[in-house]
C-alpha cells in the first residue's frame, strides 16, 4: 500500500486495502461475524473504492492501517481496537463530508 501511495497508483492502493481487511476477517475466530462483514463491504466497495480520491484521505488511511497492523503485531489488543475505532470514525467522516462525490 505505501508503494501504490507514494507513486500515485490509486487502484493498487484500494486492492492493498482490500488486502490489509481480509488478513484480519480470515483469521476471525467468529466466522459468521466475518461473513456479515465482508458480505457489507462487498456492497458498499463502489462507494469504498472512491475513497481514495478524497485528498488526504490514503495518507490518513494508511497510517490508520499502520496503527492497526503495529497494534496487532505487539498482541495490544485494546490499542488495536481504539486504532480500528479510529480508522472507521475516519472512514465514516469522509464519508459524511464527501456524499455527494462518493454516491
Amino acid at each position: 500500500m505505501l508503494q501504490a501511495k507514494t507513486e500515485g497508483r490509486l487502484s493498487d492502493y484500494s486492492s492493498g486495502n482490500r488486502a490489509f481487511h481480509s488478513v484480519f476477517y480470515d483469521v476471525c475466530p467468529n466466522r459468521s461475524l466475518a461473513q456479515l462483514i465482508v458480505n457489507l463491504k462487498n456492497q458498499m466497495r463502489k462507494y469504498n473504492s472512491k475513497t481514495v480520491l478524497i485528498p488526504g484521505r490514503t495518507d490518513n488511511g494508511y497510517q490508520e492501517h499502520l496503527a492497526i497492523l503495529e497494534a496487532a503485531r505487539s498482541g495490544d489488543g485494546e490499542t488495536a481496537a481504539k486504532a480500528i475505532v479510529k480508522h472507521i470514525q475516519g472512514v465514516r467522516q469522509i464519508f459524511e463530508d464527501n456524499f455527494d462525490l462518493l454516491f
